[in-house]
């Protein structure tokens, strides 16, 4: 059933009706070596479905849109017992904001390419195996109320996954990469590949090294992680119940003067554009830290309504950002990496096993891997280790920006950084 049919089947009934509809098309392909294991295109729709019945505010999912759903919204309205008031967009009419569309979608070519990778191996007798993953998706967001709003929004995404496992007699290891962007022209796939095998047999050498405090290179990776992980201290609902070390640090000082994140989902360049979040609130570019300094936190429509203020466009499935970034500097990683004597490049870390940062103290704990600096270079891989900080000391420690920007997912993207006095301690 149609959106404009459902709603008028309804309206009747309800005091209010908004109806957000997400549409996916993607196309997922994987290779290992040179088989492909997987080529599939699949299309995607599903519904969030929000009413006003008897004072009541009430909300579903469902895949399917049908008259039917009437009765579990009118079930829900008469068992829920929050007093919750929710939104319902108005004094728009009818937005329509599509992000560019590339067509040229060739899956054939694009295996093929992939299938080729596995040549890359022929130089590096210790990489058993090669995987890589490739998917494109076509995204479209789709906001209908009673109030004869009828919003519209579309991107488009590309992922590239790439995971080697490199063995030696005594050990195997696994390195990987991912590159996300908004079209495939931004992807040098081969040069993925390539780097992930180097590196992969570089793990295979490990050194370890003593408990102390180094002065560290914190990849774009590492940095983009990080910044996702900051959505549970920036979350106002965090804050509100207490689950934030953050609370009453707005417009405090929390990080070195060098740091600026700002949220930009407007930005089309970047994957995770957005001109409105998943409740119709229009995003915004805004600073998050500006000049170390904590701006503002993140709402949604309801915890807005809590506070009395306007909502600052970041609700989606919970409060979360699209585009959330830390600004370059203009020394590459490469500079960065020359100015340490003695120092560590920390690739990533495993969270698996634990909380990588704690939302009520702040603090930082997790395995790390990554590789030794010796006079500005890069030499061997070193044995897991434990890092430990708190994500103040960490913000108030970066004294270099690098300007590699690159996003791993569309909530957020970082340079690398150079990060002084972080405390390691060997396994």
């Amino acid at each position: 059933m149609r959106i404009e049919e459902f709603i008028s089947s309804l309206k009747d009934e309800v005091e209010a009706l908004q109806v957000t509809e997400f549409k996916t098309e993607s196309v997922e392909i994987k290779v290992v070596n040179e088989k492909l294991k997987k080529s599939v295109f699949s299309d995607k729709t599903s519904y969030e479905v929000k009413a006003k019945i008897n004072g009541k505010y009430v909300k579903i999912n469902t895949e399917h849109l049908n008259p039917d759903l009437y009765e579990i919204l009118k079930q829900e309205s008469e068992i829920i017992e929050s007093k919750y008031k929710d939104n319902y967009i108005e004094n728009k009419k009818k937005l329509e904001f599509r992000a560019k569309r590339s067509d040229n979608q060739n899956i054939n070519e694009k295996i093929k390419t992939m299938i080729n990778f596995n040549q890359l191996r022929e130089n590096h007798t210790s990489i058993s195996s090669i995987t890589s993953e490739y998917e494109w998706t076509h995204s479209q967001k789709r906001i209908v109320n009673t109030n004869g709003v009828d919003l519209l929004s579309t991107k488009e995404n590309c992922a590239f996954y790439v995971s080697a496992v490199a063995k030696s007699k005594k050990d195997a290891v696994t390195y990987n990469d991912i590159a996300y962007t908004t079209t495939d022209e931004d992807i040098d796939m081969k040069q993925i590949c390539q780097n992930v095998i180097e590196n992969a047999e570089k793990f295979l050498v490990k050194e370890k090294i003593k408990t102390g405090t180094y002065n560290v290179i914190l990849s774009s990776r590492f940095m983009s992680n990080l910044l996702e992980n900051i959505m549970g201290i920036i979350s106002y609902e965090n804050v509100r119940k207490k689950l934030s070390f953050l609370e009453g640090k707005e417009h405090k000082k929390i990080a070195n003067s060098i740091v600026n994140i700002i949220e930009d989902p407007r930005n089309e360049k970047f994957p995770g554009y957005a001109y409105f979040d998943n409740e119709g609130t229009e995003t915004y570019k805004k600073s998050i830290l500006k000049d170390g300094i904590l701006q503002t936190f993140l709402y949604n429509n309801q915890e807005a309504e809590l506070k009395k203020i306007e909502s600052t466009g970041n609700g989606y499935e919970k409060i979360s950002a699209r585009n959330l970034y830390l600004i370059p500097g203009k020394k590459s990683e490469e500079e960065l990496i020359k100015k340490l004597d003695n120092g560590l490049y920390i690739t990533n870390y495993m969270s698996s096993g634990g909380v990588f940062l704690n939302n009520i103290d702040g603090k930082i704990s997790a395995p790390i891997f990554g590789f030794i600096i010796k006079d500005g270079k890069i030499t061997n891989a070193f044995e897991t280790c434990i890092m430990s900080t708190n994500i103040i000391d960490l913000l108030k420690n970066i004294k270099e920006i690098g300007n590699n920007l690159e996003f791993k997912t569309e909530i957020s993207g970082s340079p690398s950084v150079l990060v002084e006095n972080m405390s390691i301690a060997s396994n």
